[in-house]
């Protein structure tokens, strides 16, 4: 009924069994015979909890980049990052004599990069990271007479760079997990952007490939689980159905 448990926390002192699930948390106070869901007004998809061990009503829970506070046993949490980084989250504990002390242990994501080499092979020409603090994954790449580069991929992160952009601002409404597309334009030199965007709603959406005309006019297709995904005189207006589709945008 939880559909995956990402990991299990076990507060001694008080006898209960903590398990960070993909739609909240949940407890025990008997040993695992049955438990009761905490998950209040928490975000969806905890990873880790950790809890207090001078006072089992003040827990703290994390998703993939964000920290959550309860002081009522779950019946109510609040954000509690304030000046965190929103570097992705691997693992969270208190310090146990300290327990207003967090311990947070981070783990690096991939960036997308875009690299030219000379026609020889034997050099760089310029090459770049292209992505946030999160995950960024390039899948496609074009290039125009001009020797601009047109890449298209997916991005987790909320603070990926744009530029003259169409959709300036990552559009997921679930703020774990969930990925935009984006559509890159960098100039010949590699040096900065013509333009950068997002490409997405309130589902999972990629850009999978990508290709220039003449008039420098770029096409990407992809898919997208997102029942509001920008279309424009669009032949299929919207997503027929609860799964994943493709897309295809100029």
């Amino acid at each position: 009924n939880f559909l995956s448990v990402n990991s299990i926390t076990i507060d001694a002192t008080h006898n209960i069994i903590y398990a960070a699930i993909s739609f909240g948390v949940i407890k025990s106070v008997d040993g695992g015979t049955t438990w009761s869901n905490i998950t209040g007004n928490l975000s969806f998809n905890i990873f880790s909890v950790a809890f207090d061990s001078t006072n089992p009503l003040v827990l703290y829970a994390a998703t993939a980049v964000q920290i959550q506070k309860t002081i009522d046993g779950g019946a109510s949490w609040a954000d509690s990052d304030s000046g965190y980084p929103r570097t992705r989250i691997a693992s969270l504990v208190a310090n146990p004599t300290q327990p207003s002390t967090l311990f947070i242990g981070t783990t690096s994501s991939s960036d997308a990069f875009v690299t030219k080499v000379s026609a020889a092979g034997a050099s760089q020409i310029y090459s770049t990271f292209l992505g946030g603090n999160v995950l960024d994954q390039g899948n496609g790449i074009a290039v125009d007479t001009s020797g601009n580069a047109y890449i298209t991929g997916v991005t987790g992160s909320n603070d990926f760079p744009t530029a003259n952009a169409f959709q300036s601002t990552k559009a997921d409404i679930v703020p774990f997990n969930s990925t935009d597309a984006f559509i890159t334009k960098l100039n010949a030199s590699g040096s900065a952007f013509v333009y950068s965007t997002f490409l997405g709603a309130d589902g999972t959406d990629s850009g999978r490939a990508i290709a220039v005309d003449t008039n420098g006019n770029s096409y990407v297709c992809g898919s997208t689980a997102s029942f509001f995904f920008p279309v424009v005189n669009a032949f299929q207006p919207q997503n027929p159905s609860i799964f994943t589709n493709g897309f295809v945008t100029k």
